[in-house]
């Protein structure tokens, strides 16, 4: 199992972070998951379910989707959603769809 994190370039020039653990070489070439963040971000929870998956065989994708935003302003109870968020979920829809 090999967990690390990567930098992606946003389309606005920026860039995110993403945790990505892969499985042990010998079971490597099997499925991929993205693992969705809860509120408190991708912490060390997150990144214990994904190394764990990758122990089970899969690849793991863990991006921020919080990032660059002030996460104390993000309440859980809320169901309102920001024009940036709207825009970062749509994306990710969007290019699981295109690998189905």
């Amino acid at each position: 199992m090999n967990g690390h994190w990567i930098d992606i370039k946003a389309h606005d020039g920026g860039t995110f972070g993403a945790y990505v653990s892969t499985p042990p070489k010998d079971t490597a070439g099997g499925p991929g998951i993205v693992l969705i963040q809860e509120i408190w971000g991708v912490n060390q929870h997150i990144r214990d379910v994904a190394d764990q998956y990758a122990m089970d065989g899969f690849t793991v994708f863990a991006p921020d989707v919080f990032c660059g935003s002030n996460r104390a302003l993000i309440s859980v109870t809320t169901r309102s959603t920001t024009p940036r968020r709207s825009r970062l979920w749509a994306r990710l829809i969007g290019l699981m769809r295109s690998k189905i």
